[in-house]
């Protein structure tokens, strides 16, 4: 075990991708109001300038809106995704902007795919012929969903795209994207594998969206739900996903870690039940948020548990090498409750995580050193009833962190971007 991190913070009840927002919608309309939300256009920067602190909140009247994905270009340029969607109808189209790295928002785009109600994008790859590539969720809430990548134009044209189907699976969604040096794609999501059956799903595709190999994950045991929420392509070419299982009630489950070779051939899994055995009996659910290569090969990624209510347990860092084995074990330590529900790495070896703190659960972002020491912590006060989906490093070594917020009073939420600077200076 390494030495523990602590943060002051304290955090909202822990709950996964699409009952997150409804869990924080919650806590936040309980909440004495202490903000007062001023209206602004979609895509108007709150604040901006010529320096690397920024943060831009976007929303549209009467809708809901997320900011859920966010990635740099070789020129510096910032892409992000999203959606804003009417959930009464339902009905919705994903969101891609281009951000400068004075702040100024360059492109906005809002762009459904057509034949399906709802178009949700998760995750944008720049690619170096200028388009961009994007994880998308298709129908997320009907009967059955379906995923796809999709490759736009700087303009928001839909270039080409592959479903699922395509792929010849039966439905699911798309959630995570991103280049192999070659300009192959990653994706990772879900995928359902029969009649009330889901599993993970990786996959490999060509610049063209042709198939180098589609992998698929079921849970070890039945009755279990398996899920991808996120990769990362080692330096090798292989691909490690992560995730997590669950029962359709929620009441229990655990993570996974599984890493592919140039092939797509399962090298090895391993199934997250815990680090401490004494947290076993209270932990009720268990999920690997993210990972990332580290600059010495080791592969980190964020395991957190919960209990049977949902409210967060412990959070801790992992290391494993390449081979699958724990390097290393660091539990970081809160004061309060807190939900962590993403994690990069930086190029100097520190990981950066990030969630929401407090019963107005309000954005958090931290650095942890590869000894668990906490290099700052920063709390985005100005955007109550918050949660974050993505954070990542930038070239110039600014931290980028997206999500989504509810204002008082409001039952729609709002997008935002912040970029931080490498010692945690914000706007």
């Amino acid at each position: 075990m390494g030495r523990a991190a602590t943060v002051t913070a304290s955090g909202p009840s822990g709950s996964r991708r699409t009952s997150l927002a409804a869990a924080v919608l919650a806590a936040t309309l309980a909440a004495a109001p202490a903000l007062a939300e001023q209206p602004r256009e979609l895509g108007v920067a709150a604040h901006s300038g010529a320096a690397a602190p920024m943060l831009m909140t976007f929303q549209r009247p009467n809708r809901h809106m997320e900011i859920t994905g966010v990635a740099e270009d070789a020129d510096g340029v910032l892409w992000i995704t999203g959606f804003s969607e009417d959930r009464e109808q339902p009905a919705g189209v994903g969101y891609l902007a281009a951000i400068a790295r004075d702040g100024g928002l360059q492109i906005e785009h809002e762009t459904a795919l057509p034949g399906h109600r709802v178009t949700q994008f998760w995750w944008p790859a720049p690619l170096a012929d200028g388009s961009v590539a994007v994880a998308v969720a298709l129908d997320p809430f009907s009967a059955r969903p379906d995923g796809a990548v999709a490759i736009l134009s700087r303009d928001g044209q839909v270039l080409n795209q592959v479903l699922l189907t395509d792929l010849g699976l039966a439905g699911g969604d798309i959630v995570h994207v991103e280049l192999y040096p070659d300009r192959d794609l990653a994706v990772t999501g879900s995928a359902r594998l029969g009649p009330q059956v889901s599993g993970a799903m990786a996959a490999r595709l060509r610049p063209d969206l042709s198939a180098v190999w589609v992998a698929t994950e079921g849970a070890r045991d039945r009755g279990y739900t398996l899920s991808a929420y996120a990769s990362t392509v080692l330096r090798d070419g292989s691909l490690v996903a992560i995730g997590t299982a669950t029962r359709p009630e929620g009441a229990d489950g655990y993570g996974w870690l599984a890493r592919f070779d140039r092939t797509g051939r399962v090298l090895w899994r391993q199934w997250l039940t815990g680090g401490m055995a004494e947290l076993l009996e209270d932990a009720a659910q268990i999920y690997g948020n993210w990972v990332a290569e580290s600059p010495g090969g080791d592969i980190a990624y964020l395991q957190s548990s919960y209990d049977e209510f949902g409210r967060p347990l412990t959070h801790t860092l992992v290391r494993r090498s390449l081979a699958g084995h724990i390097v290393s074990q660091i539990p970081l330590t809160f004061a309060d409750e807190l939900e962590l529900t993403t994690m990069g790495a930086t190029r100097d070896g520190d990981v950066i995580v990030a969630g929401a703190a407090g019963t107005g659960a309000v954005p958090i972002i931290a650095r942890i050193g590869s000894d668990g020491s906490v290099r700052w912590s920063q709390r985005l006060e100005e955007l109550p009833g918050g949660f974050v989906w993505g954070v990542a490093e930038t070239t110039d070594g600014t931290i980028v962190a997206v999500g989504a917020y509810f204002p008082y009073g409001r039952t729609t939420g709002s997008g935002w971007v912040v970029r931080l600077g490498s010692d945690g200076s914000r706007p």
